[in-house]
């Protein structure tokens, strides 16, 4: 969702209680931030969320800026991507799709 910042994704799920979206960043080393989820109830997410949403990330920026530069070791993820940034991204994203699918235990869709 580059309207909210850079790296940010969504997730859409949807139940028998509706549909759902999470707005997050994995895009960081040592976890995967979760900047907002609610449920929808109108077709183009309303600006009231990704305010919230963006205002939540500028915060998480300030705070992660000591971080940067720190040492990643090698993986398999570093192996697959072009950067270490990128491998660290795969790898949190992949974590953060399987435990939100054995939370759900529905099919999740990504927004194209």
């Amino acid at each position: 969702m580059p309207t909210v910042g850079q790296g940010v994704r969504e997730i859409r799920i949807q139940d028998e209680a509706g549909i759902f979206q999470v707005i997050f960043v994995a895009k960081f080393p040592k976890a995967v931030y979760v900047l907002h989820c609610f449920q929808k109830k109108t077709e183009p997410t309303a600006k009231k969320d990704l305010d919230l949403a963006k205002s939540r990330y500028r915060v998480l920026l300030k705070e992660l800026k000591p971080e940067q530069g720190t040492i990643r070791q090698c993986s398999v993820w570093d192996a697959i991507e072009d950067t270490s940034e990128q491998a660290e991204n795969m790898k949190l994203r992949s974590a953060l799709m399987i435990a939100l699918r054995k939370l759900c235990k529905t099919p999740l869709t990504l927004p194209r």
